[in-house]
């Protein structure tokens, strides 16, 4: 199985996903934080799109988003303007595979140390993905702050401190549309343009 073959496949496989139909859900309502918590850890599968703003030191990426998750696994496109030097991540765990904007293929062992010492920028990618639904990652400790409306409003965790501080009507229910994680010198800025949320018996 040769180089070629490898991009190919690799880039085939993460337009299907983003490509392919699927059946969209309305959200549930959520009545509290507890409601609103249970309810997203339970939503397997979404997907958003829009805007991150990366820094770190002076290195750092700016560009558009877009992430999918699937269960445990996440494939995620970031790029430049107009779909310049786009970089493709996709995973589980601590563990993912890049595709680098020429077309190489690498490994990652430790996707955010390794993409850490690739660009220079950390991105906290592992956690993200829970962060991103404005609800702690349930696998580590965390110091959790409420707004008034029930809804995640700090969160420190991992040695990260999160905010959110706008949230946006999706199927009549508050969703994050402004997030910002920072640690030391690392600090990641998402403004989510679109949200959407799949059933479990979604083709994707």
């Amino acid at each position: 199985m040769g180089p070629s073959w490898l991009k190919i496949s690799a880039a085939c496989f993460l337009l299907t996903i983003f490509g392919c139909s699927a059946t969209p859900v309305v959200l549930p309502e959520f009545v509290d934080w507890t409601t609103r918590k249970i309810s997203l850890q339970k939503m397997d599968k979404w997907e958003f799109a829009g805007r991150i703003v990366i820094n770190s030191g002076s290195e750092g990426f700016t560009g558009r988003v877009r992430w999918h998750q699937d269960g445990d696994y996440y494939s995620a496109i970031l790029s430049g303007p107009f779909g310049s030097n786009a970089i493709h991540i996709d995973g589980a765990g601590v563990k993912a595979s890049l595709i680098d904007k020429r077309g190489d293929v690498i490994s990652l062992a430790d996707a955010e140390n390794d993409l850490n010492a690739r660009y220079g920028w950390a991105i906290p990618i592992t956690s993200l993905r829970f962060w991103i639904l404005g609800i702690p990652d349930p696998t580590v400790p965390a110091e959790v702050e409420l707004n008034k409306n029930q809804q995640l409003n700090f969160l420190r965790q991992r040695g990260w401190d999160v905010a959110i501080d706008l949230y946006a009507s999706v199927d009549g229910q508050l969703m994050p549309k402004r997030l910002k994680a920072s640690m030391n010198d690392n600090q990641v800025r998402v403004f989510i343009d679109k949200w959407s949320f799949y059933s479990e018996k979604s083709d994707i």
